[in-house]
């Protein structure tokens, strides 16, 4: 009876708050013994598992409008990752010319992020009820 009553640090007592109450009144072992032995056993015992899985994955891109200019001076870029970049661009429909100052602008991947989460909870519930034969007279 005392696993039954006493905290674990991880999922707490089995024994329902009302019947924790009595243990723990005066001579709440003996009331306890008395209800066991005049209305029930712990005979049976219904267990509620719950289990949850997160799988989760993020993968980013980030990027602006850039000139070659702002590779170079910038971004440290030489001239044949501009060159590649523009291609691709242009291949992309993302080539444009800048109003402001008249040149070739495009959009180009300047950073790139990932992130893979994997997390997995598993919570017990227990509650008295009836299932599993005890083998302990009282």
């Amino acid at each position: 009876m005392l696993r039954y009553f006493n905290q674990k640090k991880k999922r707490g007592p089995a024994a329902s708050e009302s019947l924790r109450a009595i243990w723990e009144s005066e001579d709440g072992c003996e009331k306890v013994r008395k209800l066991l032995k005049d209305h029930g056993t712990f005979k049976d015992v219904e267990v509620s598992l719950k289990k949850k899985t997160i799988d989760s994955e993020t993968n980013a891109l980030a990027g602006e409008y850039v000139n070659e200019a702002t590779l170079i001076n910038i971004h440290g870029w030489d001239e044949d990752m501009i060159k590649f970049s523009k291609e691709r661009a242009r291949a992309a429909g993302m080539l444009r010319k800048s109003e402001e100052h008249g040149k070739d602008e495009w959009r180009a991947v300047l950073s790139e992020s990932f992130l893979k989460k994997n997390e997995k909870i598993q919570e017990k519930e227990q509650q008295a009820s009836e299932v599993m034969e005890a083998r302990v007279h009282i």
